[in-house]
């Protein structure tokens, strides 16, 4: 049986779409309201939304993490640190955003200051000589961080619960302490921000020119290994080799790896019906359990689309697995008797 699932909101989206721009594939997201961490009683109605899927609602910021693009040349390069007059490591200014609101903030490494040489006991991984730089393991980035200017003693332990049993050794030293001074710098929105630092607009930071990829991502994504999309001239499309290596469905059986545990055609089909008919309820936790034998029985026309791809999936199947013809298949599914063995 199909079910309807978050994970196949942007390839349903494509499949009912094909050929549209990065920034009409957001706008169709933005209108699509699923609710992943809510549970949803059967006597709600179909329309409900409770929030919480902030991909679907992040423009092309949003688009850039469904589509694992990469960042931009461009980008990586405005991400290397730099050295200050000392040597040390000035950090790259980091882009980080408040999902729940929305507020975009950028942290800026302004400079480093160097204090009065102090004697401390210190953890590192890494044996350590004069003049290094000293982080303490333990405490990172709240602890010590310093110049080793003297080293008093050395010792050097292993413990299997810790760093998967990696040396760690612990000193009696002097270090003269780095100070790491930190400006942020708020906005109300994400838009006010990228005019200051336009770094961060996810046209500038992702690399658009990718050509095609995979919905699919090792953990959360693993079971969309089967759907794919390509990109042409600006405009992307669901790949249609996509259909060559989808199963009928995904399966219930629990000693598939997530590799062959793939969504397939019939669950993408049952997601585009969701879609046209705003039963945002679907789209919720535990959605499989609970509503899509409802929402079939109260949509006439999914079960109908439904249907159709049960049929076009499992004969299609059976036709490629007996090497039939085109020919074959067509004759197979007119004929009276036609049905799957």
């Amino acid at each position: 049986m199909g079910y309807a699932n978050g994970d196949l909101i942007l390839p349903a989206i494509l499949y009912m779409n094909p050929g549209v721009t990065r920034e009409e594939i957001s706008k169709l997201m933005d209108k699509v309201k699923a609710s992943p961490n809510h549970i949803f009683k059967n006597s709600d109605p179909w329309e409900i939304y409770g929030g919480g899927d902030s991909d679907l609602h992040m423009g092309l910021e949003g688009l850039t993490s469904l589509l694992h693009l990469n960042w931009s040349k461009e980008f990586r390069r405005f991400r290397k640190s730099k050295k200050d007059e000392n040597g040390l490591e000035i950090e790259s200014p980091e882009y980080i955003i408040d999902y729940d609101t929305l507020e975009a903030k950028v942290i800026v490494h302004e400079k480093n200051i160097i204090k009065e040489p102090k004697r401390i006991e210190g953890n590192s991984l890494e044996p350590l000589k004069i003049n290094d730089i000293f982080k303490e393991v333990f405490h990172y980035p709240i602890g010590d961080e310093g110049i080793v200017t003297k080293i008093y003693s050395e010792e050097c332990y292993t413990q299997d619960n810790l760093f998967n049993g990696q040396p760690v050794y612990t000193y009696d030293m002097e270090i003269k302490p780095i100070i790491r001074i930190y400006e942020v710098e708020k906005s109300n929105s994400r838009e006010e921000l990228w005019k200051k630092w336009p770094q961060f607009h996810p046209i500038n930071r992702f690399d658009w020119s990718r050509e095609k990829g995979s919905f699919g991502s090792v953990g959360r994504g693993a079971h969309l290994q089967a759907f794919n999309w390509i990109m042409k001239n600006g405009k992307y499309y669901l790949d249609e080799k996509s259909f060559n290596i989808m199963p009928a469905s995904i399966s219930s059986e629990n000693h598939l790896s997530v590799f062959d545990n793939r969504w397939g055609y019939t669950d993408i089909i049952i997601n585009i019906e969701a879609i046209k008919n705003k039963a945002w309820k679907i789209f919720s936790y535990e959605h499989d359990k609970n509503f899509n034998n409802d929402f079939l029985r109260d949509f006439p026309s999914a079960k109908k689309a439904y249907d159709k791809a049960v049929w076009d999936s499992h004969t299609s199947i059976y036709a490629k697995n007996n090497n039939m013809s085109i020919s074959d298949l067509l004759k197979f599914r007119i004929s009276a008797n036609g049905r799957l063995t």
